[in-house]
């Protein structure tokens, strides 16, 4: 794109909170709240400008949507969306992560690797999958937000609503896809890269098993091996191993919002907003994933429902919100992804479409 161009482009960005903010051709950006609330708008002065405006102006974004063609705009097909990691070196990382392997599955096609294809095929369906749970997180965090101003029921303090419960489904599936990503990429290192080195004769598909693998085969001259140890120790809170005792407690223990106590989504103003008191949610999830596992698993941690309620009326102001830690994980798990890819015994090349040609002709 040339400096200084506009192009005729709708981009709706998702923010931390539920917010929105809107560019549609032109400087100006729009916050909306609901429609009888007043609507904060400001003016960027280059189109390459709007999330550094709005991380400028106090805002965490989660990812931009575009509305590039007439069918996305009647919603015939979704807008083009692209999550953003403000945190990341590469703020891209998932739309390069999602390349890279399409590409490396491609390459593998040509080559007629059938099994290196098998597992690029499938580690770029779940970064797909993983970008897209995390856009329809952000959404249930609009759709809860949205509900409260439209009918003049945004004040501070807890609420659950009829929308709520979809915020609590999204979170639990997003961290289920980003484990099983978690274990595809396991496998491809077991077996693309350091299979030479690992005595195991089953074939790896799990982290657990890759890291036991690594430790007993001694592998300490090996960046990659290295890096997985580290951030799958529980004992130091590797950030793989905290998001991994999120999933556990999911798929084996207790629903997020049961953890502790009875959550609730939780009405605030956006911290840190140079706009005013703008409206905002977080659904507030255990802060310490790993020492909830350990009581739940010798079942229910109280005793009485008196305990539970008392402790369901209590609030943890260390509590992470739900879209933003899942954001952050998601970051991470990609630039895990493009630095695995680079590893890989192939190079990666991009897919060809040719307009009138049959798949079948191709294959």
């Amino acid at each position: 794109m040339t400096e200084g161009q506009w192009y005729n482009v709708t981009r709706m960005v998702h923010l931390v909170g539920g917010l929105r903010a809107v560019n549609k051709t032109g400087s100006e950006v729009i916050i909306p709240l609901g429609s009888n609330d007043r609507i904060p708008t400001f003016s960027i002065d280059r189109y390459h400008d709007l999330p550094w405006d709005l991380i400028s102006l106090g805002f965490k974004i989660v990812g931009i949507d575009y509305y590039e063609t007439s069918q996305q705009a009647q919603g015939y097909y979704p807008p083009t969306w692209y999550p953003f990691h403000a945190e990341q070196t590469d703020k891209n990382s998932s739309f390069n992560a999602e390349n890279k392997w399409s590409g490396l599955a491609n390459a593998a096609f040509k080559a007629g690797n059938i099994e290196l294809m098998d597992i690029c095929s499938r580690i770029g369906f779940e970064m797909k999958a993983c970008n897209l749970r995390l856009r329809q997180l952000s959404d249930a965090y609009n759709v809860e937000l949205w509900s409260l101003c439209e009918q003049h029921q945004f004040s501070l303090g807890k609420i659950e609503t009829l929308n709520s419960f979809s915020i609590y489904l999204e979170t639990h599936d997003l961290l289920r896809e980003l484990c099983t990503l978690r274990d595809y990429l396991a496998e491809f290192v077991a077996n693309f890269v350091l299979k030479s080195s690992l005595n195991s004769e089953n074939r790896i598909r799990l982290m657990n098993s890759l890291r036991k693998e690594i430790f007993k085969a001694n592998i300490t001259d090996n960046s990659l091996a290295s890096e997985l140890c580290e951030i799958t120790n529980e004992s130091e809170g590797g950030w793989l191993a905290k998001l991994s005792a999120y999933r556990d407690l999911v798929v084996h223990y207790v629903p997020l919002g049961q953890a502790t106590r009875k959550e609730f989504v939780v009405r605030r103003f956006l911290p840190g907003s140079n706009l005013g008191n703008l409206p905002s949610i977080y659904f507030p999830i255990p802060s310490n994933p790993f020492s909830v596992k350990q009581v739940r698993s010798k079942g229910s941690p109280f005793e009485t429902v008196s305990e539970w309620i008392e402790a369901s009326q209590q609030d943890d102001d260390s509590a992470p919100d739900a879209l933003e830690y899942c954001l952050h994980s998601v970051g991470n798990m990609m630039s895990l992804a493009c630095k695995i890819a680079k590893e890989a015994p192939i190079f990666p090349e991009i897919p060809t479409f040719v307009m009138g040609v049959d798949i079948e002709e191709v294959v």
